[in-house]
């Protein structure tokens, strides 16, 4: 879900003169984005092609683009091959996962063959078959209960609220009397909607009944949570298999065995009985025809055969299914022991993460490592930086003990320990801020700076690492190191100020900024945002006058600046504050026939009204307004407008 803030006007609150930020009273709109059900989503790849499972028809959505983005506490996000920055990240199409499907409209029509084949893309690593995270939300199984209680709560679970339902069910289950079958039942289906996998197995392990109630439907909630659990808690492997196994002699019909065989042929698979788990799968395509192609594939990655495994491949009919193939046998071959060829498939596809890593653990001495670091480093060094940096960066960190600016240096070296040389580390920090990586960038430009390497460039971007790192008086200085015949050395200086106001010396950053605007006037950027940031100061001071002057100085000296056109409108503002209305009216009118369509127009247009209308000129100040109201009918300075010439709103 991503949360919007919208102020109606796009004109920031802090950017108006202080005296009118006490008269208006700005409302802000909430807008809510991608409105998603999942309490606590966890993602599951699907490897560069997103499908989307509607009535059992599987259809290829995306294989290039990011999808959307979510905030990180609402969504757990793995973005593998993207090299997006940390934060608020964009999804990949390597990156769905099922709790977002079900949160899609189409979620309620999903047929159970559909989930199943779903299920099968999701539950892998490289190609189709690695370890899930979690499981699909199952149906509800049909219940007949007296119980009011524990109707609302298949009410609430049906409409996508199951931790409601959990806090419904909370009193019946501590009564004795009301704790029945159907209860326990919903609060582990509710528990499992959110991901209460623990909670899920508390409630179920020990009752009596499911063999006899609910058509198995027990077992099937068993046997998710345990493989949602795993391999974090021990036993929980086996749990699964015990669970799937009684699940699927008490199957109702085609769809559901073909289910369970899968979460059998999954639980198979976890205790490594590849043999069964290739059975199981082959069984659930037969039943489940609509995703035989990616059962066939999930039979295929657990087979040992590289002739049986073409085989399979050569079932496989759906274009979607065929462009996994490949990834199918590097995975395949990984898991077989033929790390040599999986490591060639995947270099291949263009995961050289995961070459990097198999390479690692084939590696058997220090020097077989040194040799796969030297490669991950030149691998970070290629311009443009390639997808999977990210993966490669924390590799290297974890199979090399130190770098060579530390004082045990020389005897790692002496040891023939492999090691990170300063001037890795100067690689590593470029591709780290490239990537994100703000603490890792650090300390490698920290590293690699003291060693007397790096460039401009690599200061400046140490000094903004700093920056987002909240060390700014660190970050001043390195932005201070920035030499003055540099190309950066405007927006180093200007950078520098911003990081001696966040270190909260104002009275230094003033003085940097008026020194960033005399020595960088030829700086477009550097020069425009020093004078923008010094009016700002100014009008937070409620020196207004001062503030106009910097900003009237930026439009005459930089009127193409993106900073440019506020700055009119707050020059402009001010002047109608310090009684001067006519000057006002003609500066905002001089904006808008320059910037007619500019995000700032409305407003510059409303407030032209106010000024020719505490100038005298009553009809010029109607005319504004009703142009206000013809332009944007439903925005807020229509409203006010319309306010303004005593018009309904």
């Amino acid at each position: 879900m991503i949360i919007q803030i919208f102020t109606p006007e796009r004109h920031p609150v802090h950017a108006l003169p202080h005296q009118l930020r006490d008269r208006m009273r700005i409302p802000r709109r909430i807008a809510m984005i991608g409105k998603h059900a999942a309490q606590n989503v966890s993602a599951f790849p699907v490897h560069s092609v997103l499908v989307t499972a509607v009535s059992g028809v599987l259809r290829k959505v995306s294989s290039t683009k990011p999808l959307c983005h979510y905030e990180r506490p609402l969504c757990k996000t793995y973005v593998r091959n993207a090299g997006y920055p940390s934060g608020p990240q964009p999804i990949h199409p390597s990156v769905v996962s099922l709790e977002m499907i079900f949160a899609w409209p189409i979620a309620p029509f999903l047929s159970r063959t559909a989930l199943v084949a779903v299920t099968i893309l999701c539950g892998c690593d490289n190609a189709v078959s690695a370890q899930p995270e979690a499981s699909i939300r199952p149906a509800l199984a049909p219940i007949v209960t007296n119980d009011t209680t524990v109707r609302a709560a298949s009410r609430a679970l049906e409409q996508g609220r199951p931790w409601e339902a959990t806090k419904l069910l909370g009193p019946v289950l501590r009564n004795p009397a009301r704790r029945s079958p159907a209860a326990v039942l919903r609060a582990a289906e509710a528990a499992s909607a959110w991901e209460g996998w623990n909670e899920v197995l508390t409630l179920l392990q020990s009752e009596p009944w499911l063999r006899t109630e609910f058509g198995g439907h027990g077992y099937v909630l068993l046997t998710r949570a345990a493989l949602a659990i795993s391999p974090r808690q021990p036993k929980t492997d086996s749990i699964a298999l015990d669970n799937s196994q009684r699940a699927l002699p008490l199957s109702a019909n085609r769809a559901e065995r073909g289910e369970r065989e899968t979460l059998l042929a999954r639980s198979h698979e976890r205790v490594k009985n590849m043999d069964s788990a290739r059975v199981h799968y082959l069984r659930a395509a037969r039943e489940l025809s609509d995703s035989g192609d990616w059962l066939r594939l999930r039979a295929a990655n657990v087979t040992t055969s590289e002739r049986t495994r073409q085989e399979d491949y050569n079932s496989v009919r759906g274009t979607v299914a065929r462009e996994r193939v490949e990834w199918t046998e590097a995975s395949a071959r990984e898991l077989s022991g033929d790390a040599t060829g999986a490591i060639a498939m995947f270099d291949k596809l263009g995961d050289h993460a995961t070459a990097f890593r198999l390479a690692l653990a084939m590696a058997s001495d220090n020097n077989s490592r040194n040799v796969v670091r030297r490669e991950i480093v030149a691998f970070l060094a290629r311009t443009p930086l390639p997808a999977g940096a990210r993966d490669a960066i924390a590799l290297l960190d974890a199979n090399s003990p130190g770098n060579t600016t530390s004082p045990t240096a020389a005897s790692r070296v002496a040891t023939n320990e492999p090691v990170i040389t300063a001037t890795d580390e100067l690689t590593i920090a470029r591709a780290a801020a490239a990537v994100g990586l703000t603490a890792r960038a650090a300390t490698g430009f920290a590293r690699s700076l003291k060693a007397a390497l790096g460039n401009d460039r690599d200061r400046y971007s140490y000094g903004d690492m700093l920056f987002r790192l909240g060390r700014h008086r660190e970050a001043a200085a390195q932005f201070a190191r920035v030499s003055s015949a540099s190309s950066l050395a405007g927006r180093a200086a200007y950078q520098r100020a911003r990081a001696l106001l966040r270190a909260g010396d104002g009275a230094a950053a003033r003085t940097a900024l008026i020194n960033t605007r005399d020595r960088f006037r030829s700086d477009t950027v550097a020069a425009a945002s020093a004078l923008y940031l010094l009016g700002d100061l100014a009008s937070d001071a409620s020196r207004d006058t001062e503030a106009r002057r910097y900003f009237v100085e930026l439009v005459r000296a930089y009127p193409t600046s993106s900073f440019a056109p506020q700055a009119t409108v707050r020059a402009a503002l001010i002047a109608l504050i310090n009684r001067e209305p006519a000057l006002a009216a003609r500066e905002l009118d001089a904006f808008n026939a320059r910037m007619p369509s500019h995000g700032e127009a409305l407003a510059a247009r409303y407030w032209s009204g106010r000024a020719w209308k505490q100038a005298g000129r009553d009809t010029a100040a109607a005319a504004r307004w009703r142009d206000v109201i013809q332009r944007s009918g439903a925005s807020y300075y229509a409203m006010l407008a319309a306010r303004a010439l005593d018009e309904p709103v």
